[in-house]
């Protein structure tokens, strides 16, 4: 049986210089989460409404698969092992049917419950804001509810990020925005998302200013990118050690173009003096 791994690919467009700056900052700062915009759709009862979720992406595929995924979502990728992945919270994609142009009966009902899990999270917020701020009357009624017996232990906001991770999560089947090669239900594909925490820490830090400005200089029309009134750069977080160890650190294997592979092993040896670098065009590359 062949096995599977996963993928983290980069970049997008085919840029040998650009993607080996990306390689050079994983092996620095850690794995970048960064944003995208996604639109609910409206239904009977709700009107449409935008979600900007952060993630990190992993795709699931056979080393054979590399080679034709890499021509639309990266030459560059690093390779995990799946028990690995699941060991710093990456979790799959969850898929919700749209509604189809000539659908009856329930052909709705995916895009309706997401929709819903996005207004339960947005009111969840809110009962979270009016616990700690509203009146008097509000707050003694609001936290009756959030520290009832069994909730005693669980802060309101924990609640609040399990649903905003679901969110994070989310993606159609049918948006017509997303087509052939990039269209999410074929893409096998694995999160990280910023909403969780590891005994009591969080691990997804905000940007500094300088890092900002250093992403930008890299890649000037993504992280420029307007989205919901802010840029991609704001969107942006840096996933760093989790108990004293970092993602990057548990690659299997860097994957590089051959005309700049040996660019790629400087990179990575200065940082990781044992992680093989290959091409999966090359003859080394093959189901380990």
């Amino acid at each position: 049986m062949t096995s599977t791994f996963f993928y983290h690919s980069f970049p997008r467009k085919k840029d040998h210089v650009l993607g080996l700056k990306i390689l050079e900052s994983l092996f620095r700062k850690g794995l970048l989460l960064t944003g995208e915009e996604r639109t609910f759709a409206a239904t009977r009862n709700l009107p449409a409404a935008k979600a900007f979720q952060q993630r990190a992406c992993f795709t699931a595929l056979s080393p054979n698969e590399v080679s034709g995924h890499a021509e639309d979502f990266g030459e560059f990728a690093l390779e995990f092992d799946g028990k690995a992945l699941r060991a710093f919270g990456a979790l799959p994609a969850v898929y919700f049917a749209g509604r189809l142009p000539d659908g009856e009966f329930f052909n709705e009902s995916g895009q309706m419950l997401a929709r819903q899990l996005l207004e339960a999270h947005q009111v969840l917020g809110e009962i979270w804001d009016r616990s700690r701020n509203g009146t008097a009357d509000e707050r003694q009624m609001l936290q009756s509810i959030l520290r009832r017996d069994h909730r005693a232990n669980l802060p309101p906001e924990e609640l609040y990020f399990c649903l905003q991770a679901l969110c994070n999560l989310s993606y159609p089947t049918d948006d017509p925005k997303w087509t052939g090669p990039l269209e999410y239900y074929h893409q096998r594909e694995w999160k990280i998302v910023p909403n969780l925490a590891f005994a009591g820490v969080w691990h997804y830090r905000t940007l500094e200013d300088v890092e900002k400005e250093e992403l930008i200089a890299s890649n000037r029309e993504f992280f420029e990118k307007p989205m919901g009134g802010k840029r991609q750069i704001d969107f942006c977080s840096y996933f760093h050690d989790v108990g004293g160890k970092n993602i990057i650190d548990f690659a299997r294997r860097v994957i590089a173009p051959e005309p700049v592979l040996e660019k790629a092993r400087e990179i990575v040896h200065t940082r990781k003096a044992t992680l093989d670098v290959v091409s999966a065009s090359g003859a080394e590359f093959r189901a380990p």
